[in-house]
This record gives structure tokens, sequence and C-alpha cells, in this order.
């Protein structure tokens, strides 16, 4: 299972303190549990991965693990309970990596790691037991729009 939550704006030790310990403590000795990592970073991020015995029904140790979470929610920050707690099943282990090219170099890297997020996340991501996709790459194209006031005014628009 992986749990995660964000508190905006505080360093890692303050969410390993106020954060991470909570839950960690609510969550262990989760039935079927073998053991569980946690990472808090100082982008405002808590992850911890609980991993289960093999064999154990990941529906019902998903349920078991969110009961115990909602207990631990009461001992969290009032920010950390508005941005919420999210609960999911997930392997650790990497199924598989697709790569994308272009034969004959008709598209750049940026065009390719696009067309992966438009195209293939979401796609990858409805299919029947897959908890996660990550696109690696360049990223998503973005475009910034400079708008002229006085041009706007002119023909009666805003922004």
């Amino acid at each position: 299972m992986q749990i995660s939550t964000v508190y905006p704006g505080a360093d890692a030790r303050t969410i390993a303190e106020t954060v991470a310990t909570p839950i960690e403590q609510e969550v262990n000795g989760v039935e079927g549990m073998i053991y569980m990592s946690s990472i808090s970073a100082n982008d405002g991020t808590m992850n911890l991965t609980v991993t289960f015995e093999p064999g154990v029904d990941l529906d019902t140790a998903n349920v078991l693990t969110q009961n115990r979470v909602a207990i631990a929610e009461a001992k969290l920050p009032e920010e950390v309970k508005r941005q919420g707690v999210t609960v999911k099943k997930q392997s650790t282990d990497t199924v598989m990596y697709i790569g994308l090219y272009s034969p004959n170099g008709t598209y750049d890297d940026a065009y390719l790691s696009n067309y992966a997020w438009q195209r293939i996340r979401d796609e990858l991501a409805r299919v029947k037991d897959v908890g996660n996709v990550t696109v690696f790459g360049v990223g998503q194209f973005s475009m910034r729009i400079w708008l002229d006031p006085e041009r706007l005014q002119g023909y009666d628009l805003a922004a």
C-alpha cells in the first residue's frame, strides 16, 4: 500500500514528526504487514509504503490500512487534513518500461514525452491492476501567452 499526503510549507523534519510518525504508529501491525518504509521530503510530501506478506488479499489490506489511517488523521495538523491522506494499492515492483522513439528523427524528445503524457499515460492507468504510471522524459508542453491590455480593451475583452 502507498500512503501519501502533503503538508505545504513544512520541511522534512516537521513532516516526519507531525505526519509520518502518527500514521506509522497507527498502521504498524496491520494484519498481514511485513514492514513499512517512510520518506518525508523538504517539498512537503510524505510517502509511506506498507509491504504485505505474499498471498494477502490486497483489497482487504487496503481497507484495513485505510481504517488505521482514519484513526491517525485526528492527530494530524489541520493543513494536512484539508489536503487529505491517500491510500492506494501499489506494487513496489516495476512491471514494464516503454520507450518511444522516432525512427526518422521526425519528432524530438519534447514531442515524444508530451505524446506519452497526452495519449499513453491515461490509457495505461485504466488497465486492470495498474497502480501507477510514471512518464520519464522532458515533460509536458506548456505555453506562455502575453496579453496586451490596451489591445484587449480595444476589442472590449478581458483576460
